[in-house]
């Protein structure tokens, strides 16, 4: 989780910077991500895919993809270069509280995703979208 403070008396939560390091995405005014250049701190996409606050974001390995769950009990998958609709999981009966990619190199034959839900599942899903592969409870 991290904290940014980009004018006085506004702190937003939510985020994760890209493995390049080139841009940082963060939750923005509720259901906004935004997206910043870290070497000019200057804003180069925003999209609001979502329709409740953003709990966390996460950039694929190979960065051309930005994953997205809220409150609004979705992951929102998107282009990371245009913040274009690709792909939206739904299953979580409450906020997605975490997303994550498999690794680059992983041993699978199509890419995953790993969301997390304060209705205490994890689900993993085929990055091409489709029903939950697996749903664990806790």
């Amino acid at each position: 989780l991290y904290r940014l403070t980009l004018r006085a008396g506004v702190t937003h939560y939510s985020g994760c910077s890209n493995i390049a390091g080139r841009h940082a995405a963060f939750g923005f005014d509720g259901n906004t991500v935004r997206v910043f250049s870290t070497a000019t701190g200057e804003e180069v996409l925003q999209h609001s895919h979502h329709t409740k606050y953003l709990r966390c974001v996460a950039y694929s390995p190979n960065c051309l993809h930005l994953l997205s769950g809220g409150a609004d009990s979705k992951a929102i998958l998107c282009n990371a270069a245009t913040g274009e609709l690709v792909e939206t999981f739904q299953g979580h009966a409450d906020t997605v509280s975490g997303v994550a990619f498999t690794p680059s190199g992983c041993n699978t034959e199509t890419p995953l995703v790993a969301t997390a839900s304060w209705d205490r599942t994890a689900m993993v899903w085929r990055l091409s979208g489709g029903p939950p592969l697996v749903v664990l409870r806790g």
